[in-house]
């Protein structure tokens, strides 16, 4: 593999010079140390640059650390791009502000090519997101401890999104020491301990560069003189240290206050919603320990990361070849494609075992998915065989139950029997008695001359007229009601008229004020409630019929109708200056748009310079390194020549106080000397013109 023109291979790293060598003993190195120190130097108190948002926590500690770290990342791409366009810019980790702002660092992050065994279980039972940081090895115990901020509160938890209907039903892990809740409620009235918070959240703040990452001005008076804002943007900054993919959407108070439930915050009942509203002045004390509780909430779980392995292979092959380029660096030789190629080479042979593992793995997969597939349908005839066995075992406990119930009547059925034939026989003989007595009935009705049938065509005759005596006064029934709906009606139409007659005068009651013709609009009902009088359709109304009413509303409507036309010819004329005005809208939006297309055209050519600014800037890294080695060259003569200009400074100091001293002194002799002689040309041109007066007096 060949170098590629614009991407220059991997230079070793630096700051190594500084460190012992970890074959002898020494301490390894992380990853995220490898930096130049002169950028280390030249960047004091500035930001250094990260990929994302909370992705890449380069961040120092509370205690003021300042070791960094690099996440890992998934392997992307081929080899090339791996391990030669390392200079080349990508998509994913662009930050332009900051890649302008900062001066390029040779702290070029390597990508992964391999998952170690720890990550793969932990893929296998909880999401990863982008925002894990890796866990750097420590080999020894003099190797400083990773500053807490740059490891994200158990990441592999659910987080909530935008699709959940509650924040608050994430997976947030809880504080792992008891004495956490423990921490006092007051809301913090001594101003030493506001003082105190103050200090403790803005180290947090300008430690892990709050102000590059929201783009607000950061100083003491942010957390003295709050906003809603600033304190709404912190609590954001601050709580995706503990769930990192969690997207903020709603207000403030719709926001806060369920995330602080789902953290049960032990002081939340001291809080209305009407206070986050106005955080400052007296509420911000309350605000300003929510912020300090977060911040515990954070440090209590500095130990919550995942897992990834220390001695991972690839780190190995990377460290290796960071080293070998370093030797290299030592005795001034610039050719590192040797290291390069024995890198790849480690890397196919890594690469291979991980195809064998991962066949070995596969041929096993398959086998469990074997066993699988036939202890699944074992286990679906044995549930089946469970269904019919317990289907059965209900209809044995019910036929047994059947049974016993029978036995349990048996002995009862010869009781039954006798009483049912002795009431057989009472009946009988109760027959008996009553067919001797209908005998001795007809046998009296024939002494009187009257028949059976006689008696029995009267009974017909009495039920036929009790039937229509019935259907008759049903028939009765019926009228009443049908008439009783009729006065119903009556009185529904009488009171919908009067109603009707309300809202018609109601109505045209405004035509009497705008009517000339002195004529009245109105109808006056007479009185409906004799139902014994008949009114015709124009008998109703007094002193009116509807015929003449209605002629006057004809009138009135044709004169409405000639105003209506000249209205619509006002309109029409409206209307047409309106399609002129749309008219010159319309074009003034097409002007528009052409504005807006020649303003995305320029927003693209503006990209596409930014882009090839971003690529030269990666070509100029190079430049930079060689010109930083010959400042670094220099500045030792530099510094040896500043004390040296310094002493002579000094020296040419006092010489010129002593030069200052003997010319003011030569001055003040030199005003002496002039004095004396102004003195004594005055006394000459005093004597010369008294002379010259009285030689002119003599010669006069």
């Amino acid at each position: 593999m060949s170098h590629s023109s614009n991407a220059p291979p991997i230079k070793p790293l630096l700051p190594l010079r500084k460190q012992q060598q970890f074959s002898n003993g020494g301490t390894r190195l992380s990853l995220g140390t490898a930096s130049r120190s002169s950028t280390i130097q030249s960047t004091a108190g500035v930001s250094t640059p990260f990929n994302n948002i909370y992705g890449s926590r380069v961040s120092a500690g509370i205690n003021g650390n300042s070791q960094q770290v690099n996440p890992r990342q998934s392997f992307q791409g081929n080899i090339q791009s791996a391990f030669i366009n390392d200079n080349t810019p990508s998509t994913g980790n662009k930050r332009r502000s900051v890649l302008y702002s900062v001066p390029a660092s040779t702290n070029k992050k390597r990508s992964s090519v391999g998952i170690p065994s720890s990550q793969v279980s932990q893929s296998a039972n909880a999401p990863r997101t982008s925002f894990q940081p890796s866990q750097e090895s420590s080999s020894s115990s003099s190797q400083q401890q990773q500053p807490f901020l740059n490891r994200h509160i158990n990441p592999s938890q659910p987080t909530p999104s935008s699709s959940q209907p509650l924040p608050f039903q994430s997976h947030i892990p809880q504080p792992q020491y008891g004495a956490l809740h423990s921490v006092p409620t007051d809301r913090a009235v001594n101003r030493a301990r506001q003082e105190e918070m103050t200090q403790k959240i803005y180290k947090f703040l300008a430690t892990n560069h709050f102000e590059i990452r929201t783009s607000i001005s950061l100083n003491e008076n942010t957390l003295k003189i709050p906003t809603q804002r600033n304190f709404y943007e912190i609590f954001k900054f601050m709580y995706h240290f503990i769930d990192p993919s969690y997207v903020f959407r709603k207000s403030a108070e719709q926001e806060i206050i369920p995330l602080l439930k789902s953290l049960q915050y032990p002081a939340l009942g001291t809080i209305s919603r009407l206070q986050f509203n106005a955080v400052g002045g007296q509420n911000w004390p309350n605000f300003l320990a929510i912020l300090e509780w977060i911040l515990t909430y954070i440090e209590s779980n500095i130990d919550v990361v995942d897992d990834l392995s220390p001695n991972d292979d690839f780190d190995r092959i990377f460290m290796g070849y960071n080293y070998s380029c370093y030797l290299r660096f030592l005795d001034a030789d610039e050719d590192y494609e040797a290291p390069r190629q024995q890198m790849l080479r480690e890397f196919e042979e890594e690469m291979e075992k991980f195809k064998g593992q991962e066949r070995n793995l596969s041929v096993q997969k398959d086998k469990l998915n074997e066993n699988y597939e036939q202890l699944l349908n074992d286990l679906r005839l044995r549930d089946d065989a469970d269904r019919k066995t317990i289907a059965l075992e209900e209809d044995y406990t019910k036929l047994r139950e059947y049974i016993e119930e029978v036995q349990r009547r048996i002995p009862e059925w010869s009781t039954k029997l006798h009483q049912l034939s002795d009431e057989v026989y009472s009946a009988n003989e109760n027959l008996k008695t009553l067919q001797k007595e209908r005998e001795t009935l007809e046998r009296e009705f024939q002494a009187t001359g009257v028949s059976i049938k006689d008696i029995t065509d009267l009974e017909l005759r009495r039920d036929k007229l009790s039937k229509t005596i019935e259907l008759e006064t049903v028939k009765l029934e019926r009228k009443k009601d049908d008439l009783q709906e009729r006065i119903a009606d009556t009185e529904n139409a009488c009171f919908a008229i009067e109603k009707l007659v309300v809202n018609y005068n109601g109505i045209v009651e405004k035509f009497n004020y705008s009517n000339s013709d002195g004529y009245t609009f109105g109808l006056q009902l007479k009185d409906l409630s004799d139902f014994n009088i008949a009114y015709g359709r124009d008998e109703l109304f007094k002193d009116k019929t509807l015929g003449e009413e209605s002629h006057q509303l004809n009138q009135l409507r044709g004169n409405i109708d000639a105003k209506l036309s000249q209205n619509r010819i006002e309109l029409d004329k409206i209307i047409e200056q309106f399609d002129s005005m749309q008219e010159y809208v319309t074009n003034q939006r097409t002007n528009l748009a052409t504005i807006q297309n020649d303003e995305y055209k320029q927003k693209r050519s503006n990209d596409e310079k930014s882009q090839q600014i971003y690529n030269l800037q990666a070509k100029m890294s190079e430049d930079i390194e060689d010109r930083e080695k010959k400042i670094r060259d220099t500045k030792s003569s530099i510094t040896g020549n500043i004390l040296n200009y310094e002493r002579e400074f000094q020296d040419a100091h006092l010489h010129k106080k002593i030069v200052i001293q003997d010319l003011q002194q030569k001055q003040l002799e030199l005003d002496e000397q002039i004095f004396k002689v102004h003195a004594d040309v005055t006394k000459f041109k005093t004597s010369l013109s008294e002379r010259l007066i009285s030689a002119y007096d003599d010669f006069t």
